[in-house]
């Protein structure tokens, strides 16, 4: 019996130390259920938006907000946004509140009209990937493309979700899966989980 429960604690130790994981908080809201590491984000909040609030649309538009253990850039937070409809319709309730909208041709952009926007795979849905530049306060002065953003857009069978990461400091790398490993892996690792 001490041999059997003594494996077992050794195993177990052994998975906690490889690091799999994170240590996660599961926020669950009307709109969404998501997962964020608790060493980056310290808590989740859902409203509705002002946006999407008329009476057509009220309870359509949410914006997500993940607050972060540390600020970064003058951002104490990265957002989201979910709209219980299509990625058409979303865009015309959440003008100005939605990072994405079709152009004139049908094609998808997210934000900005030039960025290139990717079509990847996570946990085995579609998603689409941009990275576009974004405000950076340093020291009390505002640069409003000095930041470097990632968005995705998740079109789910009910809903469409999008969350915005703030990466880092815009320094002109264009190698992004290189400059941007670590935050990539972490942004992309809770889209996947998003519910």
């Amino acid at each position: 019996m001490k041999r059997t429960l003594a494996l077992v604690l050794l195993m177990t130790t052994g998975l906690s130390n490889a690091g799999a994981l994170p240590d996660v908080v599961m926020f669950t809201g009307d709109s969404i259920q998501v997962e964020v590491p608790t060493r980056d984000y310290t808590r989740v909040a859902e409203s509705i938006s002002a946006a999407g609030s008329d009476a057509e649309h009220r309870g359509v538009l949410f914006d997500i907000v993940l607050t972060r253990r540390r600020p970064l850039g003058g951002n104490e937070s990265d957002t989201g946004t979910v709209c219980r409809k299509t990625i058409a319709v979303c865009q015309s309730i959440g003008r100005g509140v939605v990072p994405y909208w079709l152009d004139v041709n049908g094609i998808l952009r997210i934000g900005s009209a030039t960025e290139i926007v990717r079509e990847i795979s996570l946990s085995g849905r579609p998603a689409f990937e941009a990275f576009h530049l974004c405000a950076w306060n340093q020291n009390g002065v505002n640069m409003p493309v000095g930041g470097q953003c990632y968005t995705l857009v998740l079109p789910l069978e009910n809903k469409v979700v999008s969350l915005s990461f703030l990466l880092g400091r815009n320094v002109g790398c264009q190698k992004y899966e290189r400059c941007w490993r670590q935050e990539l892996k972490k942004a992309r690792w809770i889209a996947g989980r998003v519910n």
